[in-house]
């Protein structure tokens, strides 16, 4: 630093007025001094420099393979949420499906039903009509039983059929004693020694009764005797 003061004193001798000049010198000599300084420090920074790209070299792969390995992490996690948001949307269809189809079961099940009481009702009526069937048929086959004796009574005995109209008559002098089936229309009085045993009205599906003689038998309207063998 001396030699550098006694420098500046010559220039400033030599060119007092100069102060741009001086100013240079000074900066020569100073960037003179500090260039082994620099050059040291250019040195370091080089070194610092080749040891970080080593560092990098050498670490860089590792952080390569931290990420590469969470990168296929990520990516089968997303794998996966693709995998699992395409099976929720096939669960959500055939929730769907599944609800429309009970939608069609529950109508076709409430059809079912109205048409069940309906047909319940059917079922009443048809049994309602059959007993009233049974009970019509029952009476048929009743009349047809009794118009069937009648018929055979009639077959058989139609020549000794005995018409009687209103009048008193004595059995055994205007009719056979015997059975009969009395039918007419009217009322009809059988007395036994002046006592009346029968006294009833003439139907056309007829009575049966037994005459006996000298019975007495009174007759208002008509009726028919059809003798019973």
């Amino acid at each position: 630093m001396e030699k550098d003061k006694d420098i500046i004193e010559v220039i400033i001798d030599e060119q007092p007025t100069n102060n741009k000049k001086i100013k240079f010198a000074y900066w020569d000599n100073l960037a003179k001094d500090l260039s082994p300084l620099f050059i040291k420090v250019s040195s370091a920074v080089c070194i610092m420099i080749v040891l970080g790209v080593f560092f990098v070299g050498f670490f860089i792969p590792k952080n390569d393979n931290k990420i590469t390995k969470q990168l296929e992490k990520l990516q089968n996690t997303n794998s996966e949420y693709i995998t699992a948001q395409n099976n929720y949307s096939s669960l959500s269809d055939e929730i769907n499906t599944l609800n429309s189809d009970l939608a069609d079961k529950k109508k076709n099940y409430e059809e079912f039903t109205t048409s069940q009481n309906g047909l319940e009702k059917i079922n009443d009526e048809n049994d309602k009509l059959e007993k009233e069937k049974e009970e019509l048929q029952n009476m048929v086959n009743t009349k047809q039983s009794t118009l069937d004796s009648l018929n055979n009574r009639v077959s058989s005995t139609s020549q000794s059929t005995l018409t009687l109209t209103s009048g008193t008559y004595t059995v055994g002098e205007n009719i056979k004693a015997g059975k009969y089936t009395i039918m007419g229309s009217g009322s009809i009085a059988i007395s036994s020694s002046g006592k009346a045993r029968v006294n009833s009205n003439l139907t056309a599906d007829g009575k049966d009764y037994v005459l006996n003689d000298d019975e007495t038998i009174k007759i208002k309207g008509k009726a028919q005797f059809i003798p019973i063998k």
